[in-house]
């Protein structure tokens, strides 16, 4: 096997999420110069795979995107698949999500995974020069004298080659029956066309698991700037004593919102509706609920 070093500007390494029917792999392979031959004592190979594909799902009455990963490392293969409602028309909504236990992959199985990958033309797929940012792939071969990477974008999401690797890798996952083993759990919650049940910010935080999946109206200080979108309980302020501030994470608005009810500004009072998902979420997991699928927010006056 020979490869080429590439370097193509523009690509951030490690960049995985995409939309539509594009997705995103990043593979490195440690490999010696005869990976795809098992030695007397199996083949001395290193294969890492993160592989992760998003896509969006609309019909008339709901969208969602569905993301899926498979990824394995240190012979640990897993499969995930996991929704996310963007918004409900339906009464109720769910959302899944399924997780297979890892499995250990011997010497022998990854060579087969390997050997499928580079048939399926692997170690010949193409940089394109007019990198669009809906794809980014990295690619890293190692063998005990050299040290071959490139990394680079498809503009084409349907690449021939591409969709023949991909494809290869998920017939081994069904293969090993990881598709169809992954156990799933469902949560649901209210669509928006529910009535929402007006609350406080106190409240949701002092009682999540009473208003969680359910449409709210709830009114806030809201702040967005990098990495925040907080909705607290009064307009943030140098001197406040330490924890006296009380925020949510203010969420998305649903794909199916009136743009004439979305006149809430930056920095100002407001009243929002959506469904209230308690926390830990947010950024870095750091808020004690949000509000998703927002489907109205006004300005109002400052709370007393």
């Amino acid at each position: 096997m020979v490869c080429k070093t590439k370097k193509q500007r523009g690509i951030m390494p490690g960049t995985h999420r995409l939309t539509g029917l594009a997705c995103a792999l990043t593979l490195g392979m440690a490999l010696n110069a005869n990976a795809a031959q098992p030695a007397a004592d199996g083949p001395r190979q290193y294969l890492i795979i993160d592989y992760a594909q998003t896509r969006n799902v609309r019909s008339q009455n709901d969208e969602r995107t569905i993301d899926t990963r498979v990824s394995l490392s240190a012979g640990e293969l897993s499969f995930v698949m996991y929704e996310r409602v963007l918004g409900a028309r339906t009464p109720t909504v769910q959302e899944h999500d399924y997780r297979s236990p890892f499995i250990h992959l011997t010497a022998v199985q990854q060579t087969t995974l390997t050997t499928a990958l580079m048939q399926a033309g692997f170690d010949h797929l193409t940089s394109d020069q007019t990198f669009d940012g809906r794809e980014t792939v990295r690619f890293s071969f190692l063998d005990p004298g050299h040290n071959y990477s490139y990394a680079f974008g498809h503009a084409v999401a349907d690449d021939a080659t591409r969709t023949a690797v991909v494809k290869a890798l998920f017939d081994f996952v069904a293969q090993m029956g990881l598709d169809t083993s992954a156990t799933g759990t469902a949560t649901t919650s209210e669509g928006d066309t529910a009535a929402a049940r007006p609350v406080t910010i106190a409240k949701l935080v002092a009682h999540p698991d009473l208003y969680d999946g359910k449409r709210v109206s709830v009114a806030g200080y809201y702040h967005t700037e990098f990495e925040a979108s907080d909705l607290c309980d009064r307009k943030p302020q140098l001197g406040l004593p330490a924890g006296s501030l009380t925020c949510l994470w203010q969420g998305e608005a649903s794909t199916f919102a009136d743009p004439s009810a979305l006149t809430g500004r930056n920095d100002s009072w407001e009243r929002i509706e959506g469904v209230f998902v308690k926390g830990p979420n947010g950024h870095m997991g750091l808020y004690p609920g949000q509000i998703d699928r927002v489907t109205r927010s006004e300005t109002v006056p400052a709370l007393q």
